[in-house]
């Protein structure tokens, strides 16, 4: 509905455009959207991609949708009360090279968040935005599988990087409980070094179900990072949602309205209306 609105405003405007132009540039530039519904979501691309095909004189390729309409639990910028709003300025950009042993094999394999933001040079080195719009329209199998394979990795390696952040911050933490000496009893004392303890196994157990997660089912969204390029200008200019229909009477519902709550960015009519408040 939102498409055929900007559209006939823009065709009203000038009606000598390409109608399949005009609504190509429009799903591209103007409209985002996020579903926890993998099906809400393929129907929302389904129904651009027969906007775009009715008003082509001849057939073209359709854009690539999978970051434009997204699927992920839009009321959550978080995973296991972990913060992940995107900020490239809050990392220093340095030297940095993989650490290898003796043989240049690498010592930790696994992709880092630093492998991607740092550089010989020190300057930045993935391009995230610029990979999403080479994604949009490229009509090359492979190239799109590599962009997806980098896009996805980028992302996981991010959410790790704020669990390992959380996890040193604990660690000191830790530590410096364990040397206190002096303001605190024995028993508090030990209490507290019990809970640190919980909170360091609370992490790694995060980071276990990370490594296990389905990408296509995510109970979280990462507005910062793929729509970068919109709150990098101010944020959105019009927001169109409905509220989530979470029953406080379903058990299946009371782990994902947990962590909404615990996100401490909602108040909720408890146990009357399905309903979130901002």
């Amino acid at each position: 509905g939102l498409l055929q609105i900007i559209y006939r405003a823009k065709m009203t405007l000038d009606w000598t455009l390409d109608p399949a132009d005009v609504k190509r540039s429009i799903i591209q530039n103007s409209i985002y959207g996020v579903d926890i519904d993998k099906g809400a979501v393929d129907i929302a691309r389904l129904r651009f991609w027969l906007s775009l095909i009715v008003d082509e004189h001849e057939p073209k390729p359709l854009p690539n949708l999978d970051y434009k309409i997204m699927q992920g639990n839009s009321l959550l910028e978080s995973f296991e009360g972990v913060d992940l709003k995107f900020d490239l300025t809050r990392y220093k950009i340095e030297e940095y090279e993989p650490e290898r042993d003796l043989f240049g094999n690498l010592i930790k394999p696994q992709v880092s968040f630093m492998d991607f933001i740092s550089s010989k040079d020190g300057t930045a080195k993935f391009d995230f935005e610029k990979l999403e719009h080479e994604y949009f329209n490229t009509n090359d199998s492979e190239k799109k599988q590599k962009i997806k394979s980098e896009l996805d990795a980028f992302e996981i390696a991010f959410i790790n990087d704020c669990l390992n952040n959380k996890e040193t911050k604990i660690k000191k933490e830790l530590e410096n409980l364990k040397k206190k000496v002096t303001g605190i009893t024995q028993k508090t004392k030990e209490r507290a070094i019990v809970k640190k303890e919980k909170e360091l196994s609370d992490v790694q157990d995060s980071k276990n179900r990370l490594a296990e997660l389905n990408t296509d089912d995510k109970p979280y969204f990462l507005w910062h990072l793929y729509f970068m390029d919109i709150f990098q200008n101010g944020g959105f200019d019009i927001v169109i949602a409905n509220p989530p229909y979470v029953r406080a009477d379903r058990p299946e519902f009371m782990d994902q309205r947990k962590q909404i709550l615990n996100s401490g960015q909602f108040k909720t009519l408890w146990e009357k209306w399905d309903l979130f408040i901002p």
